[in-house]
């Protein structure tokens, strides 16, 4: 009994890192054919982060970090905007009335999260 158990044992193995390696497979022809749709001169203007939240404070700090390496990276201008005010709400209508381009950007936390269930009427 505890051979056919262990015959059993050993096929599974055997078996999870081929489904494993498929599954691996098809999510890279996925992202191989997002990235061939993907627009090729991106970013070609600055991009604008939005942080709903005070200049100088804890999250704040981190993406002027950020914002500064990504410049470098993207050969273009990131732009931190803070928006501050009623919960991180202000800051986060300005990002979803903003025109959806991939230029204007939310730097979202928890806050955002539970916006929802404090603020039952967002515009």
């Amino acid at each position: 009994m505890s051979e056919a158990i262990a015959r059993d044992r050993s096929s599974v193995r055997c078996r999870r890192p081929r489904a494993t390696w498929s599954r691996w497979l098809v999510a890279l022809g996925i992202a191989a054919l997002f990235a061939v749709a993907q627009a090729q001169d991106y970013p070609s203007r600055p991009i604008r982060v939005v942080v709903p939240f005070s200049p100088g404070g804890a999250v704040d700090g981190p993406m002027r970090v950020i914002a500064q390496e990504l410049s470098k990276r993207l050969g273009q201008q990131v732009i931190v905007d803070n928006k501050p005010g009623a919960g991180a709400t202000i800051g986060t209508d300005v990002v979803a009335k903003a025109s959806p381009d991939g230029y204007t950007l939310l730097l979202a936390s928890q806050t955002n999260a539970i916006s929802a269930t404090l603020y039952p009427k967002l515009s």
